[in-house]
């Protein structure tokens, strides 16, 4: 039995449907609903906010740290994977790959409330010694219906509603992107038969802005346009060893073709 909090999201919704498709039961809570004092089997954590997180900074503590919190130490599980996000590799070195051992450097202020509320939800999950409590780092997840409040999803968005979209950020920006059927596919396998504590899931490439626009430019039609003179904005490249070494990992590149399926 899988339990999917979080499953009236973009994650967590695939996720509950890919594993209903393999005859798993699976128990969706909403959060008008959630359980205390129950055995809820194998847990995936998919609470959270994505860019929102703006708009609301103690909705997002709470999604990532609080609530977490009080599911954990009020129910029984098999084992528990929370989804935490490579956005808190942003701090490092461009130009180095970011590994699940990396040093991770947050400096306060701004958009740092997103990273230390999903590094205190990974440090939740962590201080617990059951060795099947662990944490995913995810990278963009990319698919129909995913986050208006995300980079991609906004320029999908603008390009459906107004045939145009502008990105104030350089074109030689870049960010790794990952489909959300390579994703749920692995989650699962993680959660079941996972040695570590924490995996990044990622595609393992960093995709430029120029080159991803012009792939949604193809799947949407429109035109996005680069404000001049945008910063370049570029993360670490995001390590995925251990997902290819245990799970024979090979996730497709969005560079191939945004796969909207």
């Amino acid at each position: 039995m899988f339990t999917i909090f979080g499953a009236s999201g973009f994650i967590g919704g695939y996720l509950a449907r890919h594993l209903a498709r393999q005859g798993y039961k699976v128990n969706t809570p909403t959060r008008d609903s959630l359980p205390n004092k129950k055995n809820l089997g194998h847990v995936i954590y998919c609470i959270g906010m994505t860019g929102n997180f703006r708009e609301d900074f103690s909705g997002a503590v709470d999604s990532h740290v609080m609530t977490l919190q009080r599911l954990m130490d009020n129910n029984e599980y098999c084992s528990w994977l929370y989804l935490s996000s490579t956005r808190v590799y942003g701090g490092g070195d461009a130009e180095s790959v970011a590994n699940e051992a990396s040093e991770i450097f947050v400096r306060p202020g701004g958009d740092a409330i997103y990273d230390i509320s999903k590094l205190l939800g990974e440090s939740v999950c962590l201080a617990k010694e059951n060795s099947s409590v662990r944490v995913v780092r995810l990278s963009n997840v990319y698919g129909l219906g995913q986050s208006k409040s995300t980079f991609l999803g906004s320029i999908v968005e603008d390009l459906v509603t107004r045939g145009e979209s502008i990105v104030h950020e350089s074109p030689d920006s870049e960010k790794d992107y990952v489909s959300v059927h390579d994703v749920v596919e692995l989650l699962p396998k993680i959660s079941l038969y996972g040695k570590e504590r924490i995996y990044n899931v990622a595609s393992g490439r960093n995709t430029s802005h120029e080159s991803l626009v012009r792939c949604v430019e193809g799947v949407f039609g429109g035109r996005v346009y680069f404000s001049p003179g945008a910063k370049k904005r570029a993360f670490p490249l995001i390590g995925i060893e251990r997902c290819l070494g245990e799970f024979d990992f090979f996730p497709r590149s969005v560079a191939d073709g945004l796969d909207f399926c």
